[in-house]
């Protein structure tokens, strides 16, 4: 007795067999019709299983471990295609956004603004910055912002003012860069006219117009003053004073702590 040979593929339906059918056996008779189509269903399934193990076997296997490769498709079909990281980063590197160009700019942009001053309208200091407060920073750690500052001590910017280097146009000349200022008050002079008539003072001093003022030199008491025969004496004695202001000149300001990025 011989047995039905089977084949691993999937029947879609299942032969129904009818009573007009006549009974004919052997390999392609159809009497065994439906038994094959059940056994071939029998047999894909068992393959499919079969594969399903093998395939879980191997992605715990020991052999499968090691450094993937990436693939090295076309551009336009990377999206469906498995890749190392490596292979992530040489397409990122490569693409219109972060290219090498553009990382170069960057770093040149940031280098650029390390050092310089600012406003900062907060106590606190963000990370990659150093609060200006004229301390000394290490060279190696920082070696932008030691090419700025060579001395390695940053400029103490508390309650100060920055102005710009003058460069030649006499406003501010013999300054050097990062030198400071003390305050200072412009010279200026104020005058008192008084207006007197006959009157009779001795000692004028050589500045005054005798044929206007009727004033002169009293001693060590500052300036005397005679009227109708009646002296008045104001200065370093009893004399006229008048004081305003506070402990410094200055314009109107907001104050922000100075910062600067540091790399």
């Amino acid at each position: 007795m011989a047995t039905l040979i089977e084949q691993a593929e999937w029947a879609d339906g299942i032969y129904q067999i009818e009573k007009t059918d006549p009974v004919v056996g052997g390999v392609d008779g159809i009497s065994n019709k439906q038994a094959k189509q059940l056994a071939n269903r029998t047999a894909f399934l068992k393959q499919q299983t079969e594969d399903l193990s093998t395939n879980k076997a191997n992605l715990a296997s020991p052999e499968l471990t090691g450094t993937p490769t990436a693939p090295t498709a076309a551009q336009s079909v990377n999206s469906q295609q498995i890749a190392t990281t490596a292979f992530v980063k040489t397409a990122i590197t490569q693409s219109g956004v972060g290219n090498k160009a553009e990382q170069d700019d960057f770093i040149s942009l940031r280098n650029l603004l390390v050092g310089v001053p600012i406003p900062h309208p907060m106590t606190t200091v963000p990370s990659g910055c150093l609060a200006m407060n004229g301390q000394t920073f290490n060279k190696s750690t920082y070696p932008e912002l030691a090419k700025k500052y060579p001395t390695g001590k940053l400029p103490d910017l508390r309650g100060e003012f920055i102005r710009g280097l003058d460069m030649g146009r006499n406003v501010d000349s013999g300054r050097a860069l990062l030198s400071e200022q003390s305050d200072l008050f412009k010279s200026h002079t104020h005058s008192l006219k008084l207006g007197i008539v006959n009157t009779q003072v001795s000692g004028y001093a050589s500045h005054i117009n005798r044929n206007q003022l009727g004033w002169g030199i009293n001693g060590t008491d500052g300036l005397a003053v005679k009227a109708n025969g009646e002296a008045t004496t104001f200065g370093t004695g009893n004399g006229l004073v008048y004081s305003s202001g506070g402990n410094e000149t200055r314009p109107r300001n907001i104050a922000f702590q100075y910062i600067c990025l540091a790399a």
